[in-house]
């Protein structure tokens, strides 16, 4: 008979780094109770608790601030594994826009750090305060700001990571300017704890801009709002973000919250050139009220019990958000008019043959689709990225390398 994982944990690490048992429902991933959650506060904790697993026959999913711990069930025994005594600030450079931290630094904590001196990190995902520096790098989850300002891939400079083996690679740097070759910090950003557990990152900063304004549009619908969201997609000006709303900000109705930055001319400049005709029935915010707006815009239909991603290119965004409403009774849509992505959050339980058309629909288009949140029930008949073909055969070959024993997050990118 095995020994359970709670035990082996418990005789390795100190009692300040172990959850108690309790506390385990809290940890769920994918539906799955964990036998254990460990908090360890090193490089050699960690190693230590992966060596265990191996011996042990179960596995570690790392987890930062459980903002988007993903659909997929663990396959087997498993410990979660939290990164939140890991938060140190470890170097801030701020004349040459970089920081470095650990990974359970919060968003939160290092944009307080960071607004002191004018600077932010752009990045948007579903509830960001609370997602941790190791979690934004695990999942490389991209909001609306991603087309203005890049993703969390183009963001982190250098990484050090703890591999499923126990080896400790310290990729990439702190500056922009790195020694050409393959890119394994790119490689690590999304893959979501399936090849190491990251420990620390730094990251390219940017000044925080002048002003920052919210220009909100509404209609009945989100049809009356197409045409305005194509007139933004194709000006001579690029807003920092434009996203198609249902339910508006109000709750009611629908919305297109465009995201304008710069000195205060050149943004009633730019608001005039995105919008035309339209811009006498738009409606502005600054300051709190609009970073309040940002903020709903940005969790808007992230927490339903079923989270679908669907993608394609901008200019089909018609066809995309009719094959949603096709396919299944929408609760909340946030659609980025700039990059194609829309997010859809359903209330009502799920028919997986419409969301097998709608999958097919999107793919037709030359897009994707993907659960971001969903039973498991759901998951045993859709899987959460569809069949991977020769990627899913590139991505077995590459976790062959990084985590020989098959110990880090089982179950994930396998549905």
């Amino acid at each position: 008979m095995s020994t359970s994982a709670g035990v082996a944990m418990a005789g390795l690490l100190p009692a300040e780094a172990l959850r108690g048992p309790g506390e385990l429902e809290g940890w769920t991933v994918g539906g799955a109770r964990p036998e254990a959650v460990v908090e360890p506060s090193s490089v050699d904790e960690i190693r230590a608790v992966l060596a265990a697993a191996a011996s042990g026959g179960f596995a570690v999913v790392p987890l930062g601030g459980r903002t988007d711990p993903g659909p997929e069930s663990p396959r087997g025994r498993f410990v979660v594994l939290s990164t939140r005594r890991l938060a140190g600030v470890e170097d801030y450079q701020p004349a040459d826009l970089t920081v470095a931290a650990s990974a359970g630094a919060t968003l939160a904590t290092l944009g307080a750090m960071l607004a002191e001196r004018a600077q932010w990190l752009p990045v948007d995902p579903p509830y960001a305060p609370e997602k941790t520096l190791g979690g934004l790098v695990a999942t490389g989850s991209a909001g609306s700001l991603g087309m203005a300002y890049g993703t969390p891939r183009d963001h982190v400079l250098g990484l050090s990571v703890v591999t499923g083996d126990g080896r400790v690679l310290h990729l990439g740097g702190r500056v922009m300017k790195n020694v050409a070759g393959f890119d394994l910090v790119k490689l690590m950003v999304g893959s979501r704890g399936t090849l190491g557990i990251v420990v620390s990152a730094s990251l390219r900063l940017f000044p925080r801009p002048v002003e920052d304004r919210a220009v909100i549009l509404e209609g009945d619908g989100l049809g009356a709002l197409l045409e305005a969201a194509r007139r933004v997609t194709t000006a001579s000006v690029v807003p920092a973000s434009a996203v198609l709303l249902s339910p508006g900000p109000a709750g009611v109705g629908s919305a297109l919250l465009i995201r304008v930055q710069g000195a205060s001319a050149a943004v009633e400049a730019d608001v005039a050139k995105l919008l035309g005709r339209s811009v006498d029935m738009a409606r502005s915010q600054q300051g709190s009220e609009a970073q309040r707006t940002f903020e709903t815009a940005r969790d808007h239909a992230a927490r339903h019990p079923l989270v679908l991603r669907g993608f394609a290119l901008p200019g089909l965004l018609p066809e995309v958000l009719s094959a949603v409403h096709d396919a299944a009774p929408v609760a909340a849509l946030a659609a980025d008019v700039m990059s194609g992505r829309v997010r859809v959050g359903v209330e009502a339980s799920a028919d997986v043959v419409a969301l097998e058309r709608l999958r097919a629909r999107l793919e037709a288009l030359g897009g994707s689709l993907v659960v971001e949140r969903g039973a498991p029930e759901l998951l045993a008949g859709f899987p959460t990225y569809g069949p991977g073909g020769k990627r899913a055969a590139l991505g077995r070959a590459l976790r062959a390398r990084f985590d020989p024993g098959g110990v880090l997050s089982t179950g994930r990118f396998e549905t």
